[in-house]
C-alpha cells in the first residue's frame, strides 16, 4: 500500500458520486495544444492533441482517455496542465470518433482495443528520440493500456517505461452492469447521448451496419454494446464483449511497472471488480484509496497527476526486484512521500474549498444553534447539502439532471429530492418520477 491508498477526499466533498462529478462542474483551463492527425494501418485516421513549446528532449506522457473523453475531458486538463508545469511533453491521442469528427470506417473504438494501443505506442517510441516513454490510460484507456500491457508481457518494456491505469473497469461484465443501476443510470444517459448519435450517423454511410431501432431503444450500455460495439468490431454480443476485453485476466502478465489505482467508492468500478493479490502481476502497484469517486481524486487532479507516472517507474521497479511482497501489504519504500502528499492534499483541499464558495452570504448556515430541518443531522452533512445546492446549475449543465433530481447516496442508499431554498434539506423521500431525457 503506498501513498495514494492513504488519500482522503474533502470533508466537504462526501460520497463517491459528488466526488466524481465535481471535477466536471470544476475542469479548469485547458492549456494551448497542437492537433496532429495520423493516418491508421487499417485506412481510418486518429486526431492528436500536443502541447506545444515543450522541451525537444524532455519525457513524453501519452494519455488514453475514457469513454467518451478526449482532451477536453477534465483528467486531460489537469493532467496537460501539470505536465506544461513540469516542463515535460505530453499528448492525447483520440480513439476513433472522439475528436469532433466522426471516423471513416463502420468501427469505433471498445474497451479491449489493446491493437490500437500497440500500433499508436510503437509510433510514439520510434519518433521519440530515445527519451522516456511513459503511458497513462483513464476507465476505457486504461482497461484497454492494462490489456495490451498483459498481452505484450515483458515486450511492452521495448516501448514504454512505465505506465499507469486510472479507475479502469478490469472487469466489464461486473462494471458494465453497475452502471445500469441507481444513480448510474444518469451517467449512462449521458454517455449514450453521444454513443447513439455516432451510432445512427454510421448508419446513413453503412447501412444495414446496425438496427437503428435497437440503437433508439437502448437504455443500458449492454443494450448499446450488444446492438452496435460488439457487432461492429467483431464480438458475437455484449456478453462476448464484455467477456473479451476485460483486462483483469490479463493483470498478472504485466512485466512493465505499472500504476493501478481505483476508489473503493468508484461507483463504475465495484471493489467486486478489483484483482485478487493472485491475479497481480510483481510489477503492478494496486492503490485503492478509500475515497475519490471515479477519477475524482482532488489531490491527483489538481497536485500529483505529472508524478503519478515517476511514481509508477521508481516504485515498480523495486517491485520487480521483489521488494513488494504482499499487495495489501504496507509500502515501506514510500513512507517518506507520505508528507509530501498529505501536504499537498492539505493544499489543494483549501484551494478547492475556495473554488466551491461556499462562504456565500446566500447559502451560510448557523452550526451552533438548532434550525428547523437539520435535527440529528451531522455538521458534514450540512455542509454537503451547501455544496450540492452550489453544483445544481453544473450539474444539470454537465449531465442533463433535473433540478429536483438529485442523489443521496451520499448519505444512504435512496435517490432524494432535495427542495431548493436557504440550503436547507426539507423532507427526503424517494424520486417517483422519470430522469430527463434532454441533455
Amino acid at each position: 500500500m503506498g501513498p495514494l491508498s492513504t488519500y482522503r477526499a474533502p470533508w466537504w466533498l462526501p460520497g463517491g458520486h459528488l466526488q466524481t462529478i465535481w471535477p466536471l462542474a470544476r475542469k479548469g483551463p485547458s492549456p494551448t495544444l497542437r492537433r496532429e492527425r495520423w493516418e491508421t494501418p487499417d485506412g481510418d485516421f486518429i486526431d492528436l492533441d500536443w502541447l506545444i513549446d515543450a522541451p525537444e528532449h524532455a519525457p513524453l506522457v501519452v494519455l488514453f482517455h475514457g469513454l467518451e473523453g478526449s482532451s477536453r475531458s477534465h483528467y486531460a486538463r489537469a493532467l496537460l496542465r501539470a505536465l506544461a508545469a513540469h516542463g515535460w511533453r505530453g499528448v492525447v491521442p483520440h480513439f476513433r470518433g472522439c475528436s469532433g469528427e466522426l471516423n471513416r470506417l463502420p468501427r469505433a473504438y471498445h474497451s479491449g482495443d489493446s491493437a490500437e494501443i500497440d500500433w499508436i505506442l510503437k509510433r510514439f517510441a520510434l519518433g521519440n528520440g530515445g527519451q522516456p516513454l511513459f503511458v497513462a490510460g483513464v476507465s476505457l484507456g486504461g482497461n484497454a493500456l492494462l490489456k495490451w500491457l498483459g498481452e505484450q508481457g515483458a515486450h511492452a518494456q521495448q516501448w514504454v517505461s512505465a505506465a499507469a491505469a486510472i479507475c479502469p473497469p478490469l472487469d466489464l461484465t461486473i462494471s458494465g452492469h453497475a452502471l445500469g443501476r441507481g444513480f448510474n443510470r444518469v451517467y449512462t444517459r449521458h454517455f449514450l447521448a453521444t454513443l447513439k448519435d455516432k451510432a445512427l450517423g454510421k448508419l446513413q454511410h453503412f447501412p444495414g451496419l446496425c438496427d437503428a431501432a435497437q440503437i433508439h431503444a437502448a437504455r443500458t450500455l449492454y443494450e448499446f454494446d450488444d446492438a452496435y460495439t460488439g457487432p461492429a468490431h467483431g464480438f458475437a454480443n455484449a456478453a462476448d464483449y464484455w467477456k473479451k476485453a476485460s483486462s483483469r485476466p490479463w493483470l498478472k502478465h504485466i512485466r512493465t511497472p505499472t500504476l493501478l489505482l481505483s476508489a473503493h467508492n468508484d461507483p463504475f468500478v465495484p471493489t467486486t471488480a478489483w484483482p485478487s493479490p493472485d491475479q497481480l502481476g510483481t510489477s503492478v502497484q494496486f492503490e485503492h484509496p478509500p475515497g475519490g469517486g471515479h477519477v475524482g481524486i482532488a489531490d491527483l487532479s489538481q497536485q500529483s497527476a505529472a508524478i503519478l507516472l515517476r511514481r509508477a517507474q521508481t516504485d515498480g521497479r523495486r517491485l520487480a526486484r521483489g521488494r513488494r511482497g504482499d499487495v495489501n501489504a504496507p509500502d515501506t519504500i514510500n513512507r517518506q512521500r507520505q508528507g509530501v502528499g498529505h501536504r499537498a492534499a492539505q493544499v489543494t483541499t483549501k484551494q478547492l474549498a475556495v473554488d466551491a464558495d461556499l462562504r456565500r452570504p446566500r447559502l451560510k448556515m448557523d452550526f451552533n444553534h438548532g434550525r428547523p430541518g437539520f435535527t440529528g443531522r451531522s455538521r458534514i452533512e450540512h455542509r454537503s447539502i451547501q455544496l450540492i445546492q452550489a453544483l445544481k446549475p453544473p450539474l444539470i449543465n454537465c449531465l442533463g439532471l433535473d433540478d429536483r433530481f438529485l442523489n443521496d447516496q451520499c448519505f444512504g442508499d435512496r435517490l432524494t429530492a432535495i427542495q431548493p431554498g436557504e440550503g436547507r434539506l426539507q423532507s427526503a423521500r424517494p424520486i417517483s418520477g422519470k430522469l430527463r431525457t434532454d441533455r
